[in-house]
Order: C-alpha cells, then structure tokens, then sequence
C-alpha cells in the first residue's frame, strides 16, 4: 500500500485489502486515523512518523486471524522521496 504526507491511502493492492478485511473503496482516499482504531492508530504512529522523516521502519506486529489464531507479521514502512522531501511511505507486511 502507498500512504501520502498527509496519511491518506493512495494505493492498496489485493493482498493489503485482505490483510486489513477492506475492499479497495472503502481503504483508497481514507486518512489512516479514519481506517484504524485509535490503538492501532497510537502502535503504528511512531513507525508512521519514523518513515515521514526518512527512516525505513521494521517491525513485528501480532494479530488474530479470520481462523482465530495469533499470527505474528513482519511490518515494513520505507520512504517514498520526490525531489529532496518525503512524500508518502510504501507499506509491506509478510
């Protein structure tokens, strides 16, 4: 998924909409406040803010599954530069 300066999600494939239980629509053009739950939102701030000053962010995250059971991601956030300023950040997740 790509997530502008502004947290607004730009562009999130199949995979990504899966991982969140969200169809494109109701994920492409929404502020990340307004996707995710006020917990999720303060876990993934300080990676959010890490990625907007430039620094790639690495992370596990543990969550429950549609089958019930734990299962742990790896979560990577990389900056997207145009010019000489960060404009969004790129988000991938194993």
């Amino acid at each position: 998924a790509y997530w502008d300066r502004d947290l607004i999600c730009r562009f999130a494939n199949r995979q990504f909409c899966e991982w969140l239980r969200l169809d494109a629509a109701a994920l492409i053009g929404r502020r990340s406040d307004s996707v995710f739950d006020v917990d999720t939102q303060r876990l993934l701030q300080p990676y959010i803010d890490g990625a907007l000053a430039g620094t790639p962010q690495v992370f596990e995250r543990s969550e429950s599954g549609v089958d019930g059971e734990r299962h742990w991601r790896l979560v990577q956030f990389f900056p997207v530069w145009r010019e000489a300023a960060v404009a969004g950040f790129i988000v991938l997740g194993t």
